[in-house]
């Protein structure tokens, strides 16, 4: 969810249907309306998406259709066929040069629309990339497949995810049955990337720990392969 220019919400969908595209829905009294959609290649596989203060938006595509589909590729930590998307209202949406990577993953936007951040799932890095001059101009190795990113109070960036890709690939080839970790949640400094690990008290008890978001003392842990949301506190 976002602030557009005109002062109206915004919510953002990833929608793997009928299409792989952005769903747009503005958020209003106790309701949601569909404004459209930005799509992708048919080819792509989508993963996460972030606003940009100018109402456009920017897309991770963890991968290509045909690589998501052979295990060994996907977590191969070589190329995926994964980037990043860009659109901005009124033009096409376009790949951002030098983020072909693999596996991107979550993915956040600085408040001024300058700097992207991405996570790197099967390359174990993040990514801080500069819309304006269209490049990577900082990367910070991880000790974790990151899944998706949240940002804290201070815009802190927060990643958690398996400590190993061959725990992320049993949980995929087990249809979600073996998804136990271990898993970590670090910290990366959006101005310096240096990165450190988050202490959190019952981490271990998540199922596939995709998201972790930073609440006062505590994280809020959701699960690909859980019905539940735990609420942790830190170590």
């Amino acid at each position: 969810m976002d602030a557009l220019p005109d002062g109206s919400d915004r919510l953002l969908v990833v929608n793997h249907a009928e299409r792989e595209s952005v769903e747009m829905f503005e958020i209003g009294e106790g309701e949601l309306t569909w404004r459209g959609c930005v799509q992708a290649s048919s080819e792509s596989y989508l993963n996460d998406v972030a606003g940009t203060p100018d109402g456009g938006l920017v897309v991770s595509v963890m991968a290509s259709q045909e690589v998501l589909a052979d295990v060994d590729a996907m977590f191969s930590g070589q190329d995926t066929g994964g980037h990043v998307l860009h659109w901005t209202p009124g033009t096409d949406i376009e790949e951002l040069p030098g983020t072909n990577l693999p596996g991107p993953n979550g993915i956040q936007v600085d408040p001024q629309g300058r700097h992207v951040y991405f996570a790197v799932y099967t390359g174990r890095e993040v990514v801080k990339y500069d819309l304006r001059e269209q490049e990577v101009v900082d990367q910070a190795e991880l000790n974790m497949a990151p899944d998706n990113m949240s940002v804290g109070a201070d815009g802190e960036l927060y990643m958690v995810g398996f400590t190993t890709l061959e725990g992320a690939r049993a949980c995929v080839e087990t249809a979600l049955e073996d998804c136990d970790g271990p898993f970590l949640i670090e910290e990366v400094d959006p101005d310096t990337f240096e990165v450190s690990s988050t202490e959190v008290q019952g981490l271990e008890e998540v199922n596939s720990a995709t998201v972790a978001v930073p609440v006062g003392d505590r994280f809020l842990v959701s699960s690909t392969a859980d019905n539940r949301i735990l609420s942790l506190p830190r170590a």
